[in-house]
C-alpha cells in the first residue's frame, strides 16, 4: 500500500487528498530547535461503537469548512461515515456495503463538491457529494487504489491494484481507469510482479504522476494513455526482495529529489526490514541506496508515513503493524542527520491498519487517523507537540519563482513546488482563478497561502474585497510592493505613503489580518532624515505595519539588507532570499527585473551568514524563496542545499 497524507500527497489536479491541509507544519518552525524531543501525542477515541472491522480509512474536508474530515468504511457491516471536525460528529455516506482497505477524496466530476472513490469486497465505485448518490465503475477485486489525474486532461483517474499474500487473490496487475466522463472510464490492464502495495507520486519530477509498487516505479510516459500498453519500469530496490509493502514517498534527506520508504505489509510471523531508498539525480538509474531504518521486524506493518512529527526541521519516519502481530505497535523513528540516524518511539502499544497522516487542527502538526481492521474502535492520535520557536524562521516559496511554469500548467506546478517540501506559498496572482478556485488547488497540493501581494490602488479604495480574498486563502499577510510615484520618491511620496500603510493596518487588523510593505529599491532614495525608507519606517506604527526585506531588492537600491535588519529590529516578519549575481550593479535602475543576475544563494553578492545572524536577532518569522531567472527551476533545488548548511529547509510559515 501507499502512505496516504504522507509528506508528499499523491499527484495533484486531482483533490484526492482534497483540504487534508499541510501534511509538514506549516508554522516557522526552526530546524534544531526541537531537535532530541520526542513528538507529543494525545489519543483520543473518534467513535467507540464504528463501523465494524474497519478496513477503510481515509480524510479530507467534505464539508468545504477549511478542516480535515476523517472517513472510515467497515467490511463487515456499519455502512461508509465520515467524522466532522472538530466534533467528531458521524454522517452516513452509505449505510451498508463490505467496504475494502482504500477510499479516495475526490472531485470525480467536476462540480465544486467533493466525492469519494472507494473499493468494497467486489466493486470500484464513487459517491457523489454531498448527497453521496452512488455510481458504478467496475466489478473488480481491488486492494489499493490512487486517484489521480494521470493523462493530463483535468479529470481524476484511477489505479488500483489487488494483493497477493491471501488465497485466490493476485497483486500481479495494475488496473488503469481513464475517465472519459463521470458516467464512463476506460478500463486498462498492465502486468506487474505479483505482490501488493501501491502509490502514485511524481518520482522524476516532470510534472506526471508514476505508480511506485515495492522495488520499481512505473513513468508515466505522458501522451494519450488510452493507447499506451506499457509505463516504462525502473528498479529503485534492487536489493529488496520482499513483494508485500507499504509504500511511503517523501524528500527524507533535504535534497530536494523524491525518496521512497518501504515497510514489509503482509502477513504476520516473518521478518524482514524497514527501509528507505535515496532517489539519485536521475531516479531512472537503478543505484539507489537503500537506507535501513530497522532490521528484522515482523512483516505485519500494514503502514509506514513520511512527516516531521516532532517538528525539528528532520523528516520522520512512522510505522503500525496490525494488532495480529506479536508486538502491534506503531512506532515512530525520528530523523536526524537528514535520514541518516532515527531514534526510536512508542506512540502506541495496540497497533493499526492503514493509517492517515493529517493534520487535524490547521496547525500544521501531523496527526494520525487509525483503526485496526478487526473491531469497531475509530481511533486518532492527535499531535501535541510544543513548538519552540527559535531564531530561524520557517521557509517557503514565493509563486513568481515559477510564473511561466505555473501559467503552463498550474495544478502540475503546485505539485512540483509541494514535491520540494515547501508547505508555505507568497503569491501576487491567482493564475486565471478566482481566489476560490485557487484556495482549492493549494489545498489539493497541500499548500498553505501565507501571504498575498494586491496593488496600492487597489487596497485604497477596495479594501474589503481584498481582506475577504486573503482570508478565503487563509493568508496572515497582505502585502504592497510599489508605491505611486512621479520623479524621484520624496520625503513628501513616503509620509503620504506610511499614512495609507497605519490606515490599511489597523483596518486589516481587525479583520485578523496583517499589512506589510515589501521594498524595491526606490524607496532607499536619500533624504534629510536618511532615506525615503527610513520615514516609512519611522512613521509607520509598529502593531499595525511590517515589512518584507528583499535581500536583491536592498542590493539593487543601494542599501545593505543587514544594516537594517540590525536598524530596525522587530519591523521585518519577513523576507525574500535571492541573491544577486557577483559583479552585478549595486545599484540597478528603478524597476529593473533583475532576471539576468538572479542567481543561485550561496553564488552571487549577499554575505548569508551575516544576514542570517542579523534576522535572527531581528525576529523574522518567514522566509520566502524568490528566484527571478528563467533558471530558477534548476537553480532551486541547489539554493535548497546551499541553505541546509544554516538549517534552514522548506518546512512551512505564514502563521
Amino acid at each position: 500500500m501507499r502512505s496516504k497524507g504522507s509528506r508528499l500527497p499523491p499527484w495533484l489536479g486531482v483533490p484526492s487528498l482534497a483540504a487534508i491541509g499541510t501534511l509538514v507544519s506549516i508554522w516557522a518552525h526552526a530546524p534544531g530547535s526541537n531537535a532530541g524531543r520526542e513528538a507529543a501525542f494525545q489519543y483520543v477515541v473518534i467513535d467507540a461503537a464504528g463501523p465494524r472491522d474497519p478496513w477503510l480509512k481515509s480524510a479530507g474536508d467534505l464539508n468545504g469548512d477549511g478542516r480535515v474530515d476523517l472517513i472510515a468504511g467497515g467490511h463487515e457491516g456499519g455502512g461508509l461515515v465520515w467524522y466532522e471536525n472538530p466534533s467528531w460528529k458521524k454522517h452516513v455516506i452509505a449505510a451498508e456495503g463490505e467496504f475494502s482497505t482504500d477510499g479516495e477524496v475526490a472531485d470525480v466530476n467536476g462540480d465544486g463538491h467533493v466525492d469519494m472513490v472507494v473499493v468494497t469486497s467486489k466493486e470500484l465505485l464513487w459517491y457523489e457529494g454531498p448527497d453521496w448518490k452512488p455510481h458504478h465503475i467496475d466489478d473488480v477485486v481491488l486492494h489499493d487504489i490512487e486517484v489521480a489525474d494521470l493523462d493530463g486532461d483535468g479529470r481524476p483517474d484511477i489505479v488500483g491494484r489487488d494483493q497477493s499474500a491471501f488465497g485466490k487473490h493476485s497483486g500481479n496487475t495494475l488496473h488503469f481507469y481513464l475517465q472519459e466522463s463521470p458516467s464512463c472510464w476506460k478500463h486498462l490492464t498492465m502486468p506487474i510482479p505479483n505482490g501488493e502495495g501501491l502509490l502514485v507520486t511524481d518520482i522524476n519530477r516532470d510534472r506526471r504522476p508514476d505508480v511506485v509498487i515495492g522495488r520499481s516505479w512505473f513513468e508515466n510516459p505522458g501522451g494519450d494513455l488510452s493507447t499506451t500498453g506499457t509505463w516504462p519500469s525502473h528498479e529503485y530496490g534492487g536489493n529488496w526482495d520482499y513483494p508485500h509493502v507499504y509504500a511511503a514517498a517523501g524528500d527524507i534527506n533535504g535534497d530536494g529529489r523524491v525518496d521512497i520508504a518501504l515497510a514489509p505489509s503482509e502477513r504476520d510471523g516473518g521478518k524482514y526490514r524497514i527501509s528507505w531508498f535515496e532517489a539519485t539525480a536521475d531516479p531512472r538509474t537503478t543505484n539507489w541506496k537503500e537506507h535501513v531504518i530497522e532490521d528484522e521486524v515482523e512483516t505485519a506493518h500494514h503502514f509506514i508515513g513520511i512527516a516531521d512529527f516532532n517538528a525539528d526541521g528532520q523528516t520522520d519516519v512512522v510505522t503500525a503493524a496490525m494488532h495480529q502481530a506479536k508486538s502491534p505497535q506503531i512506532t515512530l523513528y525520528l530523523g536526524a542527520n537528514h535520514g541518516s540516524q532515527w531514534t526510536r518511539q512508542a506512540v502506541a502499544q495496540t497497533g493499526s491498519h492503514s493509517m492517515r497522516v493529517v493534520d487535524v487542527d490547521g496547525n500544521g502538526l501531523p496527526s494520525l487517523f487509525g483503526a485496526n481492521w478487526e473491531g469497531v474502535k475509530v481511533e486518532l492520535w492527535r499531535n501535541v507537540t510544543r513548538i519552540r520557536r527559535a531564531a530561524v524562521p520557517g521557509v517557503g516559496m514565493e509563486l513568481w519563482t515559477y510564473r511561466t511554469q505555473l501559467k503552463a500548467d498550474l495544478p502540475g506546478t503546485l505539485g512540483m513546488i509541494r514535491a520540494l517540501g515547501f508547505t508555505d506559498v507568497e503569491t501576487g496572482s491567482y493564475y486565471g482563478r478566482t481566489a476560490v478556485e485557487f484556495r482549492k488547488l493549494l489545498d489539493t497540493a497541500g499548500l498553505r497561502c501565507g501571504g498575498i501581494f494586491t496593488e496600492y490602488e487597489r487596497l485604497k479604495n477596495n479594501l474589503p474585497e481584498v481582506a475577504a480574498e486573503a482570508r478565503t486563502l487563509g493568508a496572515r499577510y497582505v502585502l504592497v510592493a510599489d508605491i505611486p510615484y512621479t520623479g524621484h520618491f520624496t520625503a513628501a511620496d513616503a509620509r503620504r505613503a506610511a499614512a495609507d500603510f497605519n490606515g490599511w493596518g489597523k483596518r486589516l487588523k481587525s479583520e485578523g489580518l496583517q499589512f506589510a510593505y515589501h521594498p524595491h529599491g526606490f524607496e532607499f532614495e536619500p533624504s534629510a532624515r536618511g532615506t525615503a525608507f527610513d520615514i516609512l519606517m519611522t512613521e509607520t506604527d509598529q502593531g499595525l505595519v511590517t515589512y518584507e526585506v528583499d535581500t536583491y531588492h536592498f542590493l539593487e537600491g543601494g542599501a545593505d539588507p543587514v544594516k537594517y535588519l540590525k536598524k530596525y529590529p522587530g519591523r521585518f516578519a519577513l523576507a525574500h532570499l535571492k541573491d544577486m549575481a557577483k559583479g552585478g550593479p549595486a545599484r540597478l535602475a528603478a524597476g529593473t527585473a533583475g532576471r539576468e543576475t538572479s542567481v543561485t544563494l550561496g553564488s552571487g553578492m549577499v554575505s548569508w551568514q551575516k544576514f542570517f545572524a542579523a534576522a535572527g536577532k531581528a525576529g523574522l518569522q518567514v522566509y520566502y524563496v524568490e528566484d527571478d531567472s528563467a533558471d530558477a527551476p534548476t537553480q532551486v533545488p541547489a539554493t535548497l542545499k546551499y541553505l541546509r548548511q544554516f538549517g534552514i529547509v522548506p518546512n512551512g510559515g505564514g502563521k
